[in-house]
């Protein structure tokens, strides 16, 4: 049974990672109740609202990638107030998460696309 909890808790775990490793500053992000919590390092409760566009565009995207589970994910120019280096980590933290999902990227930034081997990208 344990083993069952650690598998189905698994995707959201690495989630929370993810996200901790990607945003800016020493915050550690958690899900708790259906909700999103951010913690500095001093232990102190930071609203989702103090978070920089940047960061919420990755938390929005990678939660997103968690609901799909398995499923395709559409995203529309991903890239948009992202910090450059979460644009390079992006594509390759939702096959973190979910290795099934099909992602379906619209984007103008080479950084995106720069670590998928290009016989996974269509150029329209």
């Amino acid at each position: 049974m344990e083993e069952q909890i650690e598998s189905a808790l698994l995707p959201r775990t690495k989630l929370e990672a993810l996200v901790s490793r990607l945003i800016s500053g020493p915050k550690q992000i958690s899900f708790e109740n259906s909700q999103i919590r951010v913690i500095t390092k001093n232990g102190r409760e930071v609203s989702l609202d103090r978070l920089s566009s940047g960061e919420k565009q990755v938390i929005r995207i990678l939660v997103e990638t968690l609901w799909a589970s398995g499923h395709p994910l559409i995203i529309d120019e991903p890239e948009l107030s992202m910090h450059i280096n979460w644009q390079l980590d992006l594509l390759e933290s939702i096959q973190t998460i979910d290795e099934s999902t099909q992602v379906i990227a619209a984007t103008h930034s080479p950084e995106i696309m720069a670590n998928i081997s290009d016989e996974k990208i269509f150029k329209l």
